[in-house]
């Protein structure tokens, strides 16, 4: 059965690339290697409630129209999946396919870094809050009460009117109220609300990266398993082709038309092919975990892949300037640097202003006295001025400190925008290369089929060697495995070329 991805995740992961490297021994293992992934992704329905923005912020949201539906549709058909069968029916049911879409939505429902990237979207949206309270009336109530003595240089009167002694004591209520509203601060307080909200949308933004990141790494992995496992079936032909080819060559030797040394070479062979078996099986596995750590999620790896594709993009063959423009206006990276500019400006603009006075006014009103049904209430108005002329150099210090961070974000952004020219153009070229390599490597497959079949028929009419054979035969298998490589590489261009785009999964 497949993994319960309903299940709460317990990590994240990275995607994997498919390599093999040819060995005199005839194997061509594929395994994972650990890749860089881009920084993009696209939202889901763990994350529904806040995916619309500020009304005066709003951008063209994550994903296709459809995307709820998408994901409907796939959280039921990975539910089917992981419906179990009673009594034996269990026991000789097929492994479970796993489609893209059906992974896809797993990671939205799983993964662990969304709900973070969520979490730290909230704690953006309560700072912003904060800011904004700044603003509003300050109102504080108080209760106090105490006893103390009421001695005065006569000694003439007590707090009753009656003489008394130094060290009697009575009793002291107040209540109190008091408000205070910010009037004006040269833009210091509002500069500072404005950045913060402006931090908010950095966080909405990071959030959506997130999402992106996590379905890329899912792409990259379910291709690379997808890879794995078309190699494991590469290895079972070779081994099946060696199985036969060793039992007609035992038929020859017996017949004493052929010599030992064939048996010797055929054996060998077979031995190799079940060594290549081996590591493909084993590539699998591993990338299937790999998979599973993509999605969020732990459990099993006894299911299969679906074998889904990337299908063409749209416009993958456009020029570099073509493309670089549509990723330039769409990339969330590039928006998180700008808001970070916008929001250090206004982190500069609130320590410029605070080299002048702030105005506030205040309001009080209290009761108080020594018995509760001898009370006496005042009440009071005016405005407060506060001016810090010098602290030192400490506004000056941070006002220079203002400064240099917004030109160090500025420099990030020149630095931003030529990453995403070199991840399009990479991801242009690979395609290019892939489509090129794809068509080459189904000729050599069939050019190698092609000589087997010839090899074959020369060692059954006595012309053809063991060499000759087993030559061809490592010819086919890494013709094939060579194809299962320039498909993944196409899929994982098209896949890379997508994230660098900024568009919509």
């Amino acid at each position: 059965m497949m993994p319960e991805y309903s299940q709460p995740p317990t990590g994240g992961g990275a995607p994997a690339q498919i390599t093999h490297n040819r060995s005199p021994g005839g194997t061509t293992p594929v395994g994972p290697t650990t890749s860089r992934p881009l920084d993009h992704g696209t939202d889901g329905r763990l994350l529904k409630d806040n995916l619309q923005r500020h009304p005066s912020t709003r951008r063209k949201p994550i994903g296709p129209p459809a995307l709820g539906n998408r994901i409907a549709r796939a959280s039921l058909a990975l539910l089917l999946c992981l419906v179990a069968l009673p009594g034996s029916a269990q026991e000789t049911e097929e492994p479970s396919l796993l489609t893209l879409e059906q992974a896809l939505a797993t990671t939205l429902a799983n993964h662990p870094s969304l709900g973070q990237a969520e979490a730290s979207l909230r704690s953006a949206q309560a700072r912003s809050d904060q800011a904004f309270s700044s603003l509003l009336p300050q109102v504080s109530a108080s209760i106090g009460y105490e006893r103390s003595s009421a001695n005065s240089p006569s000694q003439a009167n007590g707090v009753t009117g009656e003489s008394h002694g130094l060290f009697d004591t009575f009793n002291s209520f107040r209540f109190g109220l008091s408000a205070s509203q910010l009037l004006w601060d040269f833009g210091q307080t509002n500069n500072r609300r404005r950045a913060t909200e402006t931090t908010e949308e950095i966080e909405r933004d990071n959030r959506d990266l997130t999402i992106q990141q996590a379905l890329l790494d899912t792409r990259l992995a379910y291709f690379n398993a997808t890879a794995t496992q078309a190699m494991v079936q590469v290895a079972l032909d070779s081994v099946a082709n060696q199985q036969r080819h060793l039992e007609q060559i035992e038929a020859f030797v017996e017949m004493g038309t052929r010599p030992q040394i064939d048996l010797i070479q055929a054996r060998s062979d077979l031995a190799n092919a079940r060594l290549l078996l081996i590591n493909a099986e084993n590539a699998f596995e591993l990338a299937r975990l790999d998979l599973n750590l993509a999605m969020g999620v732990t459990g099993p790896t006894d299911y299969r892949l679906a074998g889904d594709v990337m299908p063409p993009l749209e416009g993958e063959n456009d020029s570099s300037g073509q493309l670089l423009e549509e990723a330039l206006a769409s990339r969330l990276d590039l928006s998180v640097v700008d808001l970070r500019i916008q929001s250090q400006d206004h982190q500069r603009r609130a320590a410029r202003a605070a080299y002048w006075p702030t105005l506030s006014a205040v309001a009080s009103m209290s009761e108080a006295g020594s018995q509760f049904d001898e009370m006496a209430w005042n009440f009071g108005v005016g405005v407060n001025l506060n001016w810090s002329f010098y602290q030192g150099g400490r506004l000056r210090a941070q006002v220079r400190e203002a400064d240099a961070e917004l030109s160090a974000l500025q420099f990030q952004r020149d630095l931003v925008r030529q990453q995403v020219h070199s991840e399009v153009e990479q991801a242009r070229l690979a395609i290019r290369a892939a489509l090129s390599a794809v068509e080459a490597a189904r000729e050599s497959v069939a050019l190698a089929e092609e000589q087997l079949r010839l090899a074959e028929g020369r060692y059954e009419n006595g012309v053809g060697s063991a060499i000759e054979l087993s030559d061809a035969q490592l010819r086919l298998t890494t013709a094939r495995a060579d194809m299962v490589q320039a498909d993944y590489n196409l899929a994982s261009a098209r896949a890379r070329l997508l994230a660098a785009l900024g568009r919509d999964w």
